[in-house]
Order: C-alpha cells, then sequence, then structure tokens
C-alpha cells in the first residue's frame, strides 16, 4: 500500500469513528431537548427556593414577625409559572402577572431555560435545568454563585 493509499484509508477510517462517536451523542443531546421541552409546557407551583444554601421555608419559620411570614407565605402559594407550547410563559405572583417567551438551548452538556420580556430583549435570563421531570422542575440562574435554586412542581 502506497503512502496516498494510507492516508485516504487513515482518513476515511477516523471520520467513520468521529461519525459513529458523535452522531449517537448529537441524537441523544436532541431526543434531551425535545423530551424537555414537552415536559416543562404545564404549570409549575413554586415550591421552595434556596437562597445561599437556606431554603425559602426555613426563612419563613424564622422571620421577624407573623405579618413577615404571611407574606413570605403568599409568594410560594400564589406564584405560578405556565409554560405554554407558543412559546410564551405567564408568570403570576400575588395578582401580578407578567407574560415571557421561554425556549431551551443546549450548551455543551447543560440543559438551560432561556426567557426573556419584551422590555429587555438584549439581555434574557439564563437558567440552568438541574432536573427536569413529571414531578419537579429545579431551576439556577446561569452564573449564580453558591446554591441558588427554585424548586417548582406541577399544579394539582
Amino acid at each position: 500500500m502506497n503512502r496516498q493509499n494510507f492516508t485516504r484509508l487513515l482518513i476515511t477510517f477516523c471520520w467513520a469513528v468521529v461519525i459513529a462517536t458523535g452522531l449517537p451523542a448529537i441524537g441523544q443531546a436532541q431526543t434531551l431537548l425535545e423530551e424537555a421541552q414537552k415536559e416543562i409546557q404545564k404549570q409549575w407551583m413554586l415550591a421552595d427556593i434556596t437562597i445561599e444554601g437556606q431554603s425559602f421555608k426555613q426563612m419563613i419559620e424564622t422571620a421577624p414577625s407573623e405579618e413577615e411570614k404571611k407574606r413570605m407565605k403568599q409568594v410560594l402559594t400564589t406564584s405560578l409559572l405556565h409554560f405554554k407550547d407558543d412559546g410564551t410563559y405567564v408568570y403570576k405572583m400575588m395578582g401580578v402577572q407578567e407574560i415571557f417567551r421561554w425556549s431551551l438551548k443546549l450548551e455543551g452538556e447543560t440543559l438551560l431555560l432561556i426567557t426573556e420580556n419584551n422590555e429587555d430583549k438584549e439581555n434574557p435570563l439564563k437558567q440552568v435545568i438541574h432536573k427536569i421531570n413529571s414531578q419537579e422542575l429545579v431551576l439556577q440562574e446561569l452564573g449564580s454563585e453558591g446554591e441558588n435554586r427554585m424548586l417548582l412542581v406541577p399544579k394539582q
């Protein structure tokens, strides 16, 4: 075998390896993205927020006054995020409603929820989806320090 044929054979082999190892990963990533897009499209209630490692529910218990406890509980009991299949989501909390646009994106192996409103399209909010299934959705703002996470559960 001459050098030119050997080089062609080597290049063909390398492409075969790339295709054999790369395409299944691309297919798996696409499947993950499609499954997450289906799973997120429902109404989610805020179950808890972790701020710098401390649970919001724990913060309620240690609130300085009953008035503060009541207001903090209202945040949890009235927060609703409704992700719709048209790419919009409605956020409701304590009688206030806002509408945003949402999309999912894979950056490497990280699944991101991208949200934007009409007022600030240049700076969309990017949140890492740590977990998504039929029972819970766990989000963390991309680049946030520490354990700042939001736990959402489907509305019953």
